[in-house]
């Protein structure tokens, strides 16, 4: 088992490599299909338990079980999902990067993990982790939380929570 730094790092560079890839890249690597360690490493960084991560994309836990243990890719839909999530973790990266902020990739999972998991009025009170089973869910989050970090969020820069 990887240790926790490594493990963080090797999260933040698959991360910013999906979100700072050419659309048409991103199309072919989920076309091509992505390892199902993807989901553990993408939960534990922001600290969501596996099978709710897999349950709130959407995900087939039997298929994702069986696929793990046969040493086989994702189906792209399944990929899709959660190089959806890699990229809103990377775009955060770098939209923080870009306005000078220092990134430290633990806090900032964390950070996610737990805006994820708490109700907003910006989707009716409901928490962002239930729409991440539709791309068009995921596009909704993806701007909601991307906004906390950009100019064009809400008129000003937010500073990450330590």
């Amino acid at each position: 088992m990887m240790g926790t730094r490594e493990g963080n790092e090797l999260v933040k560079a698959f991360c910013l490599d999906v979100a700072c890839a050419a659309p048409m890249e991103r199309i072919d690597r989920v076309r091509r299909g992505i390892a199902p360690v993807w989901v553990s490493r993408l939960a534990r960084a922001m600290r969501i338990a596996d099978e709710h991560l897999v349950l709130y994309l959407g995900l087939d836990r039997r298929a994702m079980a069986r696929r793990m243990a046969g040493g086989e890719r994702l189906d792209p839909h399944d990929s899709e999902a959660i190089v959806a999530t890699a990229k809103l973790l990377g775009d955060t990266f770098v939209a923080l990067a870009a306005g000078g902020q220092a990134v430290q990739e633990v806090h900032i999972a964390r950070q996610l993990g737990m805006w994820l998991r708490t109700p907003t009025p910006d989707l009716d009170h409901q928490a962002p982790i239930q729409y991440l089973d539709v791309t068009e869910g995921r596009e909704l989050v993806a701007r909601l939380w991307i906004g906390r970090y950009t100019s064009a969020g809400h008129g000003k820069s937010v500073e990450p929570a330590a």
